[in-house]
């Protein structure tokens, strides 16, 4: 979450806030990529902001796409992953740039 409060400017961050609720916008998502990059080694598509929109749905979403956290920050657990109605994990879709179809 401290990539969030970087780019948001904002200290007042849960495990569940939206990023675009927050302030955020696609000029602040486009500056919260190569951040991720940096930070976690993964090179996510710029809607993986928009898809994955609280900081709680963007961790699971990077940890799919291999991310590893820096030295000395805690670690997600499972019981922190987003949880369908009954009570299963829920995974996110793949993520990568979006298909011509879905553009359509």
């Amino acid at each position: 979450m401290e990539l969030w409060k970087q780019i948001l400017r904002t200290d007042d961050i849960t495990l569940d806030d939206d990023f675009f609720d927050l302030g955020g916008n696609s000029i602040a998502a486009i500056r919260l990529v190569p951040e991720i990059e940096e930070r976690f080694g993964v090179e996510p598509h710029v809607l993986l902001v928009f898809d994955y929109s609280t900081p709680r749905r963007m961790a699971v979403a990077l940890t799919e796409l291999g991310a590893t956290p820096p030295a000395g920050s805690p670690a997600g657990s499972p019981a922190d992953s987003p949880r369908s109605p009954a009570g299963s994990p829920v995974r996110p879709e793949p993520i990568g740039p979006p298909s011509p179809d879905t553009l359509a």
